[in-house]
């Protein structure tokens, strides 16, 4: 069992997004925390933070990274997120970030 964990763990892990407001805009300088899961074991899971920001035209990236899965979650004061999933998969296809006000 030790080697499927080791396995895991050992994924290659590339996430690219671009985040875009309700009307399409990309949205600059929002935080985006990528949560790396490794599988420990019957001990459980251990977490690993990295965090970027979106560029110019709402562009991040989470590259050159190892683990078990990856978990993404974007942040910006005035704004909240919701996500548009794909039909056989977790990873979200699309992040739309909403302006509160």
């Amino acid at each position: 069992m030790q080697q499927v964990w080791d396995n895991e763990n050992a994924r290659s892990l590339e996430f690219y997004g671009k985040l875009v407001d309700q009307t399409g805009q990309p949205v600059v300088g929002v935080k985006v925390v990528g949560n790396i899961m490794f599988q420990m074991g019957y001990a459980g899971t251990r977490d690993q933070i990295h965090e970027t920001t979106s560029d110019a035209n709402g562009l991040f990236e989470f590259s050159g990274l190892h683990g078990a899965m990856l978990g993404v979650i974007p942040s910006k004061p005035g704004y909240e997120y919701s996500y548009k999933y794909s039909h056989s998969n977790w990873i979200p296809r699309q992040v739309t970030i909403r302006s509160r006000g």
